[in-house]
């Protein structure tokens, strides 16, 4: 009987088995502000909460040398209320004060970064009247569709947008006052969007011991034949005396 013994060692290098894999993920952070304000506030809405989160994210990015962050897009946003000019300046006021906090906790190249204040989300106000039961709602979509355009505000220097005139005039002021308070606080923040980049480290693949593997032959009964042996005895033949 013969044994032979086999351990086989499985590595798996071909076609990109071990290769490394990589995520791309988008995280937004988004920090609400009081009526003509651009300091962060932690006591007002969720600003502790998502602070407390954010200061964790960038951390962790900052100690995972696995990740990489790919870009950074600021946006600052401001209520309809007040003036074209002093609504940028809020918006405008709003981004510095998150982009401040977010490069102080991670270091992030100046070419990275975008910025945008556009300062009145109408595109959101837009998609919250779309699902509500508002008075003078058509009336209302239609004003908001319109394209933007500046008018004097007050003053000959100082400018409003021809949509909040509109607005304001309709149903007596009704209307506005109604969309004031369900929107008006969420459109005051600063918003930041990180594109970040995760490699993942090919893992570690064990090596796969294969059961020895027993192999056998049939074992062959080998019988000795013997010859027959007869044993012939001599008769006896008496003396004769």
């Amino acid at each position: 009987m013969r044994i032979k013994k086999y351990c086989i060692t499985l590595i798996f290098l071909l076609f990109g088995l071990c290769a490394t894999h990589s995520q791309e993920r988008h995280t937004e952070i988004c920090i609400d502000f009081r009526v003509n304000s651009t300091v962060i506030d932690f006591s007002y809405s969720d600003n502790a909460d998502r602070m407390l989160e954010m200061v964790e994210f960038l951390r962790a990015v900052r100690q995972d040398s696995t990740i990489t962050i790919l870009e950074v897009s600021f946006r600052g946003a401001a209520s309809p209320e007040g003036s074209y000019q002093l609504n940028r300046n809020l918006a405008r006021g709003r981004l510095m004060a998150l982009e401040k906090v977010i490069r102080k906790e991670v270091d992030i190249p100046d070419s990275l970064i975008s910025r945008n204040d556009s300062y009145i989300p109408w595109d959101y106000l837009k998609a919250q009247i779309q699902d509500l039961e508002l008075a003078r709602k058509k009336e209302v979509i239609a004003i908001l569709e319109e394209d933007g355009r500046l008018v004097d505000y007050h003053h000959p220097n100082t400018h409003i947008d021809n949509r909040i005139v509109k607005l304001r005039a309709l149903d007596g002021g009704k209307v506005w006052q109604q969309i004031n308070k369900l929107f008006f606080s969420q459109m005051r923040n600063a918003c930041a969007v990180l594109v970040t980049y995760k490699k993942e480290l090919p893992s570690v693949l064990e090596p796969v011991i294969v059961p020895d593997t027993v192999v056998t032959k049939p074992v062959v009964e080998v019988v000795e034949t013997v010859p027959d042996t007869t044993v012939v005895v001599a008769p006896i033949i008496p003396e004769v005396e």
